[in-house]
C-alpha cells in the first residue's frame, strides 16, 4: 500500500545509477517521463470535455490551476456548481457576484470589516446583484467550501484569484478560440502570454482581499509563474494532443518553474544533496515534469522506505 505520508526527504538509492547515467540515457528517460504525463493531462482534460465541454474542461482546469496547491479542489467544486455555460452570457458584476457568492465570501461580515470605500463600494456592487441570486445559487451551510488562508500569500489569496477568474470571463471568447484555432500556428504561445498577461480588473488590480486596503503598488491579476503553469499545466497538454510535433519542441523549451517542496523532495530522493545533475536537469519544464512523474510513481508509491522500490533496478534495464 502507499504510504500514508511524504517520504523521508533524503537520498534515494536510485540517485547512484542516476549519477553514472549516461546523459543521453538520462534525457531519454525524461523525455519518455515527461510525454507520459503530458499525455495523463491531456487524458483528463479530454474526459471533462466529453462529459460537459471543452470550454467547462479548459474553465474547471484553469480555476484549479488558479487555486494553488491548497485551494485546487475548493476552485474545482466552485467551477462544478458554476459552469461556464451558466456564466459566460451574464452581465460581467452579475458573474462576479455568483462566483464571489457561491464562493461564500459575500455577506454583512466582509462589508462591516472593510476598512477602505472602495472595497465597501465593490461589496455593495456584489451584494446588490447577489441577494436576487442567492436563493438558487447559495449551497447548504453543509456544502460551504472550506478556503485555506493559513500561509498563502497575499497576492495568491483565494479572492485575488476568483478576481483573477473574472477578468478572463470577460476574456473568454478570445481565448477559447486561440486553442480551439490557433494552437497549430508558432505564435499561439505568445497569443496566450499577452492576453493572460493583461488582464484587468478596477478593484484586483489595486486590492488583496475583499475588505483590505488598496495596495501601494498596481497589482498583477497573473505573473509570469503562473501563466507558465497553465501553459504547461493544462494548455500546452491540449495543444501537443491537437497538434504534435512542432508543440511537443515548443513544449520542450518552455523554462522550468519556480522550484517548489515536491520538485525539491523528488531532486533529492533521485538526484542526491547539492547535485549538480539536479540543476542541470530542472532547467527546462518538462524536465520537471518528468521527476514529478517519477517521484509521484515510485516514491510516493512506495512504503518500504526505499527498500523494496524497484526504480533503482529498472534503472539498470533501460
Amino acid at each position: 500500500p502507499a504510504p500514508l505520508q511524504l517520504p523521508e526527504a533524503k537520498t534515494g538509492r536510485c540517485a547512484t545509477p542516476l549519477a553514472g547515467m549516461e546523459e543521453t540515457r538520462l534525457v531519454a528517460l525524461l523525455t519518455a517521463a515527461a510525454q507520459f504525463r503530458l499525455q495523463e493531462k491531456a487524458q483528463r482534460i479530454r474526459m471533462i470535455a466529453e462529459a460537459h465541454s471543452r470550454d467547462q474542461a479548459l474553465f474547471q482546469s484553469v480555476a484549479e490551476a488558479l487555486g494553488f496547491r491548497h485551494n485546487k479542489i475548493n476552485m474545482t467544486i466552485l467551477t462544478q456548481r458554476l459552469p461556464i455555460a451558466r456564466l459566460r452570457n451574464r452581465p460581467a458584476m452579475e458573474r462576479e457576484a455568483l462566483l464571489f457568492g457561491a464562493a461564500g465570501f459575500i455577506g454583512h461580515e466582509q462589508f462591516d470589516a472593510a476598512e477602505d470605500p472602495n472595497a465597501r463600494g465593490y461589496l455593495k456592487e456584489l451584494w446588490d446583484h447577489w441577494w436576487k441570486l442567492r436563493g438558487d445559487f447559495e449551497p447548504e451551510p453543509d456544502r460551504f467550501l472550506d478556503w485555506k488562508i493559513a500561509g498563502t500569500r497575499p497576492t495568491n489569496h483565494p479572492q485575488r484569484r476568483l478576481g483573477a477568474l473574472a477578468a478572463l470571463l470577460e476574456k473568454w471568447p478570445t481565448f477559447s478560440n486561440i486553442m480551439k484555432r490557433e494552437s497549430a500556428k508558432p505564435d499561439w504561445q505568445k497569443q496566450v502570454r499577452d492576453l493572460l498577461g493583461a488582464l484587468n480588473h478596477d478593484f484586483w488590480e489595486t486590492h488583496y482581499t475583499l475588505r483590505s486596503k488598496p495596495a501601494g503598488k498596481p497589482l498583477t491579476l497573473l505573473g509570469k509563474d503562473r501563466i507558465r503553469d497553465i501553459l504547461g499545466n493544462i494548455l500546452f497538454p491540449l495543444a501537443v494532443s491537437d497538434h504534435p510535433g512542432e508543440n511537443w519542441i515548443r513544449y520542450c523549451e518552455l523554462p522550468g518553474s519556480d522550484s517548489n517542496e515536491s520538485l525539491r523532495r523528488a531532486c533529492l530522493r533521485l538526484f542526491g544533496p547539492d547535485s549538480s545533475r539536479a540543476k542541470e536537469f530542472t532547467k527546462r519544464y518538462f524536465q520537471q515534469q518528468a521527476l514529478l512523474q517519477i517521484y509521484r510513481d515510485f516514491c510516493l508509491e512506495d512504503a518500504s522506505n526505499c527498500e523494496d522500490c524497484p526504480f533503482p533496478e529498472q534503472l539498470a534495464q533501460w
